[in-house]
């Protein structure tokens, strides 16, 4: 790299999955050989074909603020829960606002469409589908 050239340092890990709601239950789960898929019993899923899948083994709302939680996306939720747990994993360090990519307070979610789920999409047939 050159010398001008802006460098990335992760210092942090965060993770929710179908493992675990944290990186070190998930780590656990995969060095345990664990599966995170099994079969979906959920009401939501009654009507669909699809019988199984990978879900959170923590629900993000069980984790943060009733009313916060309320205002995001599910998967804004999911994104915020993982960087509170990056964030203390890299020590939760004093950073300069600008230089955070999260906005001008740490750890503040993004405006709704700057980070939108697939629900957003499904409420409005006619929104195009999100971008790969």
């Amino acid at each position: 790299m050159s010398a001008d050239t802006d460098q990335v340092v992760v210092t942090g890990l965060g993770a929710t999955t179908p493992l675990g709601g944290d990186m070190a239950s998930t780590w656990a789960g995969l060095l345990a050989g664990r599966s995170g898929i099994g079969r979906i019993e959920e009401e939501w899923a009654a009507g669909s074909p699809v019988r199984i899948a990978g879900t959170l083994a923590v629900e993000p709302t069980e984790v943060l603020d009733r009313v916060r939680a309320r205002r995001m996306d599910r998967c804004q939720q999911i994104a915020l829960v993982t960087a509170r747990e990056a964030w203390a994993d890299a020590g939760a360090p004093d950073v300069d606002p600008e230089r955070l990519a999260v906005g001008p307070t740490p750890l503040r979610p993004l405006p709704l469409p700057a980070l939108e789920g697939i629900e957003v999409y499904l409420k409005d047939e006619s929104a195009p589908p999100p971008a790969a």
